[in-house]
């Protein structure tokens, strides 16, 4: 049993745009512990959106997206029973 309630960890803003939702959304992103991997993923994707759209910058371009729930993937998870075996499988 623990003594106490751990402390609550505050989340740093990313370094480039100084936003919370763009540095909860590396987190989540981030994959066994690569953080800069994760960065770099965002950042170019960033870069990609700031080359085609001219008019509105990338991160309200992200806002708008994250505002409206068009982020996050789609797909479900389902299990299957194939010879005894119970299977996780991806579906749409």
């Amino acid at each position: 049993m623990r003594r106490r309630r751990p402390d609550k960890r505050t989340i740093n803003p990313d370094p480039i745009y100084s936003d919370l939702i763009v540095a909860k959304f590396i987190n989540n992103l981030m994959r066994d512990g690569k953080k800069s991997v994760a960065e770099r993923i965002v950042y170019n994707s960033f870069s990609l959106i700031e080359k085609k759209e001219k008019t509105d910058s990338p991160l309200d371009i992200f806002k708008k997206a994250f505002l409206y729930k068009n982020i996050f993937s789609t797909m479900a998870r389902g299990r299957r029973r194939k010879r005894h075996c119970k299977y996780t499988l991806g579906r749409i």
